[in-house]
């Protein structure tokens, strides 16, 4: 396996190199940042470097993600394959699903929908991906004689289907040179991608690559593209960046700051007010008087460390029970 490395490629030339990757980034967020959804820098920039180093080794394929919500991240990723490669997205969207997965969807993702996001892809990029709206557990049930060259898993954050997720990526992932790359693996509210994450990755059935603030990349124990690449380019454009060792494994950790202007944070807001309501005061003129009602809000209401039902759900869990 031939050793990649930037100054290997262009000794003396690096930064030209490098400003000409920073364009191909910067152009493909610029598409997406007016799109609803979660895609950091760090993330941008990691997808970009693994899907072309993947490339430069001459490693072709289709492209899957799991839980697409309005196209943010698939818009950015089907920039950077290639026309003849093939795009898979799949989603529940408005379909039916379990009880639990349904309230999840109801109360993170109200205005989930296949038409906002087949209109944000045809409005970008001109044409459609694959779509598969159904379940995770029956898109994976159908699937056969197919090995991705990179698995982006957004969809579920409750550990049965997470887990099972992360199983089934492993036997459809190309083995030496595949990526599975999971969102949402450390954020507080989802508790269930954790577990199934680091489960999968003590029972050394995958092992972390890249890790950002948001998101894990991980391989099976066979994977052997040279990662060189990746923590120089994140060196010559001085992106903070750690290499740490979990469990014998070399893993690049980046510690770059997030960039808000890229990156739509869960805010509290979100976290603790109904998403009509957020809408609506967000529409509004007046950031003074949008701060004196969160004030108000928060001394009538709020219980400290304990995060209230909104109406909708509690009606939903009264009725089940």
């Amino acid at each position: 396996m031939k050793k990649h490395s930037l100054c290997h490629i262009l000794p003396g030339g690096s930064q030209k190199f490098i400003n000409s990757h920073l364009y191909e980034i910067e152009s493909a967020l610029e598409k997406v940042k007016r799109i609803d959804g979660w895609l950091s820098f760090d993330d941008a920039v990691s997808f970009y470097l693994l899907l072309k180093i993947q490339k430069d080794f001459s490693i072709s394929g289709t492209v899957l993600e799991i839980g697409v919500y309005r196209g943010k991240s698939a818009i950015y990723i089907a920039q950077l394959l290639d026309p003849d490669e093939r795009f898979f997205c799949c989603d529940i969207f408005e379909g039916e699903t379990e009880i639990l997965n349904s309230l999840e969807i109801e109360e993170s993702y109200p205005s989930l929908s296949r038409r906002s996001f087949e209109e944000n892809f045809m409005e970008n990029l001109g044409y459609l991906p694959d779509i598969f709206q159904l379940t995770s557990g029956v898109f994976w049930s159908e699937l056969n004689d197919i090995l991705f060259r990179m698995i982006h898993i957004d969809g579920s954050h409750l550990y049965e289907i997470v887990k099972n997720d992360l199983i089934s990526a492993t036997k459809f992932i190309q083995p030496s040179t595949g990526i599975i790359v999971v969102d949402d693996f450390r954020a507080q509210h989802t508790v269930g991608v954790s577990l199934a994450v680091w489960e999968t990755i003590i029972s050394m059935k995958l092992r972390p690559i890249v890790i950002t603030s948001a998101k894990i990349y991980l391989v099976k124990p066979e994977f052997n593209l040279d990662l060189q690449y990746f923590s120089d380019f994140l060196g010559l454009q001085k992106i903070d960046y750690a290499i740490e060792e979990i469990l014998g494994n070399k893993v690049i950790r980046i510690k770059n700051t997030t960039d808000i202007n890229l990156y739509k944070n869960r805010s509290l807001i979100k976290d603790w007010i109904p998403p009509i309501l957020v809408n609506f005061l967000q529409a509004q003129k007046s950031v003074t008087k949008f701060r004196i009602f969160l004030a108000n809000f928060a001394k009538s209401t709020l219980r400290p460390s304990r995060k209230p039902f909104s109406a909708a759900l509690f009606s939903k869990i009264k009725d089940r029970d």
